[in-house]
């Protein structure tokens, strides 16, 4: 994507361009048409001709204002002259040799058509430049071409690639084979095809890679295991639909849809299928079981606000209701919550069977500071010391300063304790009051 958008990058009428001891006054002409001052310098410190109809740039840099973020030792071009007289770019051949991403560029400002209907959308995730004239690369070649960590992924990526590019009228597309030759073993596929006569975008990647993938780290799947992605995606970028197909071998398989709407305020629901792996985590597998399934409806607000309007979690041990706000500046949630964890769950707590646990009321705050209030219901709790065959509860949980604090009130029925006999109690009144230390691990009982 980075070496196509050497070839497109668009720029205003007063762009300008400085190329030193180069005398080829087309490549120069064809070089300030896609060069913007402060943006997308582009510079060469040489040019040769190695053979009849090629020109080599050598020493290439690309900077915009915070200096240089791009490098090649060189750039070989097969290309049409004549075509761009006539306001055409024409590459029959695009080689770039020995390509460093150095670091993530400057984002582009991009101009959208004013009656479309994502013009006026908070962030358009597929905006590339246009190229200011018709340019048409028929087969592209990266030769040693390397992209620092931090850039696409937290892992650096050597690799090298084919595919072609077009930039022409209403279209614009990309394919890109891309083949990594560091020490992680994959191949990556991408077909990009944008046609900005009714705004719709096709989209299709798949990709293979050895454990330590580039896109198992993108799209957030276990380490340690082999990986496989593969996206579908056609339509309208108003309603933008995509399948996806994900797996982490041995750990995770995830399959599903979504529909994305990009015109302002963007929203977006997605339809997730979770399959577990005999390597996954033995928790995760509990919660999970044998398939769990997330069906998730979000969209933005005015102060970067995300609404979850619906969101339903279900697996055999475990079911979620979620709505509310979630604010991505700070992190602040405010929302409304029912859980209900069932029978299969309680392998996570050593010596504890239940029959059901359920929440139902409201988490407010952050991940380090929150406060979860609401009704609690209990059913055929069973512990060495003490059992329960129901219990109904008002609760309040409270985390601040690595500090948990719980407040329960209530009754409950069929309460055994061992320290007061055998029998079964009947109904009881419940006070509970403690607090407990994340970081000393030192619990309190104030009140029982």
């Amino acid at each position: 994507l980075l070496v196509a958008a050497v070839v497109l990058w668009a720029g205003p009428g007063h762009a300008q361009f400085s190329i030193f001891g180069l005398k080829n006054s087309l490549v120069q002409f064809l070089l300030k048409q896609i060069s913007v001052e402060g943006e997308f310098e582009l510079t060469a410190t040489g040019i040769e001709e190695p053979e009849d109809g090629v020109t080599r740039l050598a020493g290439v840099q690309i900077a915009d204002g915070d200096g240089v973020w791009f490098k090649a030792e060189g750039v070989d071009l097969n290309w049409n002259a004549s075509r761009i007289l006539r306001g055409e770019l024409e590459i029959r051949k695009l080689a770039v040799v020995g390509m460093e991403v150095l670091r993530k560029p400057n984002p582009p400002e991009v101009t959208v058509n004013e009656d479309s209907e994502v013009g006026q959308a908070t962030f358009d995730p597929f905006a590339w430049p246009r190229s200011p004239i018709a340019t048409r690369v028929e087969e592209m070649r990266l030769e040693r071409a390397f992209v620092a960590a931090g850039v696409l992924a937290p892992q650096s990526l050597s690799f090298e690639a084919t595919g072609s590019f077009v930039d022409e009228g209403d279209e614009q597309s990309l394919t890109l084979d891309v083949t990594r030759t560091d020490d992680v073993v994959g191949e990556i596929d991408l077909n990009y095809v944008r046609d900005f006569s009714d705004e719709s975008l096709t989209l299709k990647l798949d990709a293979g890679e050895a454990p330590g993938g580039l896109v198992a780290a993108m799209a957030g799947l276990p380490e340690g295991s082999a990986s496989s992605f593969v996206i579908d995606a056609s339509g309208p970028l108003t309603d933008w639909a995509l399948t996806l197909k994900a797996e982490a071998e041995r750990m995770i398989e995830v399959t599903g849809s979504a529909t994305v709407n990009a015109q302002a305020p963007i929203g977006a629901s997605l339809k997730l299928a979770l399959v577990p792996g005999e390597a996954l985590d033995p928790a995760a597998h509990v919660a999970l079981g044998e398939r769990a399934e997330l069906d998730l409806v979000v969209q933005e607000t005015e102060g970067g606000v995300i609404r979850i309007e619906s969101g339903h979690f279900r697996s055999p041990s475990l079911g979620m209701d979620v709505s509310g706000d979630y604010v991505r500046d700070t992190a602040a949630m405010d929302f409304a919550l029912k859980l209900e964890a069932l029978a299969p769950l309680a392998a996570l707590a050593e010596g504890v069977d239940f029959e059901r646990f359920g929440f139902d009321g409201t988490l407010k705050g952050d991940a380090a500071n929150f406060t979860a209030k609401g009704a609690l219901t209990l059913a055929g709790l069973t512990t060495a010391p003490a059992d329960l065959g129901g219990a109904d509860l008002d609760v309040t949980v409270t985390m601040a300063e690595e500090r948990v604090s719980l407040d329960a009130a209530g009754f409950a029925e069929q309460v055994r304790l061992d320290k007061l006999g055998p029998d079964l109690l009947g109904e009881t009144r419940i006070d509970v009051k403690a607090t407990y230390g994340l970081t000393d691990q030192q619990a309190a009982l104030e009140v029982l």
